[in-house]
């Protein structure tokens, strides 16, 4: 049996059969690691991630897997990927403003960002990183530094991913 596999951006699937043919699954990860896998011989998802995933609509589909003339949609039911984010900004917010009440006066800060992703190539791991850290005094927003060099940090770590995938040394 033939099958695709299609996954949006920052989502990856692969197909396992055992060697026996008496396990066939799919294998799904998201940007934060193992999401589960589909038996496909019992049509079950068996999620692995704190997230919601499920057999979804079509539309709503990160990951879509076609046979024949059958598909299969799954994704994030619920608005989950919508919270998670804004509860993490919403935290970051109330971080900012209670350590800006504090009254310090005079306050370097210092933010250090080192995200990291794990590249598959011919069957073996390798780990893309990059990191950055900016000293700043009495910044008018922590916010407004953090986004930009989470931005900055995420770029290199593109950078560094692309770098490592096409066997190029920095």
């Amino acid at each position: 049996m033939s099958i695709e596999i299609i996954c949006d951006s920052g989502y990856s699937a692969r197909e396992w059969v055992s060697k026996d043919g008496e396990r066939h699954n799919i294998f799904i990860k998201d940007k934060n690691g193992e999401v589960g896998w589909i038996d496909l011989k019992t049509g079950k998802l068996v999620n692995k991630s704190q997230r919601n995933y499920d057999f979804v609509e079509e539309d709503d589909a990160k990951i879509i897997i076609k046979a024949s003339d059958k598909k299969l949609f799954i994704g994030i039911v619920g608005d989950d990927e919508v919270d998670e984010i804004s509860m993490a900004r919403l935290s970051l917010k109330e971080a900012t403003k209670r350590f800006n009440s504090l009254k310090l006066g005079d306050v370097e800060f210092e933010l250090n960002l080192g995200p990291s992703r794990e590249i598959r190539k011919g069957g073996k791991s390798n780990w893309a990183k990059a990191n950055i850290t900016v000293k700043v005094s009495n910044p008018d927003s922590i916010e407004e530094v953090y986004d930009s060099l989470s931005d900055i940090a995420f770029a290199m770590l593109d950078l560094e991913s692309d770098r490592l995938l096409n066997d190029q040394q920095a």
